[in-house]
């Protein structure tokens, strides 16, 4: 699952479930003991707070909650491999008998009540709750949202020039670009005409430059498909054959002319040049 997915999850559980108090927790037994060896998997003491906002950390659920008097608490979850949220109506009827459930929160709300459940069936997912933000592991080894204001050039030409290997590999890494999966990586080197296998610590200030409004285009959702999984067929823009070449094990699809080692600066990106690209005017 890539960052966009978990972004719309996000943006549903936050619109859903926002301002609800959690009046009710539901535990599998296997949950159950998954929180008694793991104290930050308890969810017991959440009884009474209330949800105030659901955010993307990388590739991460972020819930924040609020019990007045008390303070803050916050959820950070990782999906794993199998991952699911489900906001139901009462009306649905209690389902905790499904022996994929990890939990279920009873809910109350403006106009009544709701379930909010958590399934996992490859329990490969993670949970931590805690008191403070900062707290949270799992969230620890993320560099700054690319949507945030700490995410800027210098921030990019920071990580880029520190490091002598492919630039494909280098937006992997989530402590620099979180939320970056394989395909989007390949994309935005396609947006930004530049080659995978070129050295971060080679790249030119008007390479960065082009990197950074790139990964802006993207993860803002306007991410084409121009190059991934395309191996063999021709470039939408140049007609040259996309090649499919594997970096640090993982496949990475590009355009030999667009993004040809021999780089020259390209027009700037637009809105309006990314859309254009999408309805075949390009």
């Amino acid at each position: 699952m890539d960052s966009f997915q978990i972004s719309g999850i996000a943006n549903d559980l936050h619109i859903s479930i926002s301002g609800c108090t959690i009046d009710y927790i539901w535990m599998a037994e296997w949950y159950r003991k998954r929180a008694e060896k793991n104290p930050e998997y308890n969810i017991n003491e959440l009884r009474g707070w209330t949800f105030t906002s659901v955010i993307r950390v990388g590739k991460s659920l972020l819930f924040r909650l609020e019990n007045p008097g008390i303070g803050n608490r916050y959820i950070a979850n990782r999906l794993g491999l199998s991952g699911v949220w489900s906001v139901r109506s009462v009306a649905d009827g209690y389902y905790s008998g499904d022996p994929n459930a990890a939990f279920v929160f009873g809910l109350v709300h403006s106009q009544g009540k709701i379930f909010l459940a958590y399934y996992d069936s490859r329990r490969s997912g993670s949970l931590e709750v805690r008191s403070n933000e900062g707290d949270l592991e799992s969230l620890r080894s993320y560099g700054p949202e690319i949507r945030s204001n700490q995410f800027t050039r210098e921030w990019v030409t920071f990580f880029v020039k520190r490091h002598a290997v492919p630039i494909k590999q280098i937006l992997l890494r989530p402590e620099y670009c979180p939320g970056i999966s394989n395909w989007v990586a390949s994309e935005v080197l396609f947006l930004a005409n530049i080659n995978p296998m070129a050295l971060g610590s080679r790249l030119k200030n008007d390479q960065i430059k082009r990197l950074f409004e790139a990964l802006h285009i993207c993860v803002n959702g306007h991410t084409t498909n121009m190059v991934w999984d395309r191996a063999d067929k021709k470039c939408l823009l140049c007609h040259s054959v996309i090649k499919k070449i594997q970096i640090n094990r993982r496949g990475t699809f590009f355009c030999p002319y667009c993004q040809s080692v021999d780089w020259q600066i390209p027009k700037p990106i637009t809105k309006e040049y990314v859309e254009k690209i999408v309805q075949g005017k390009l």
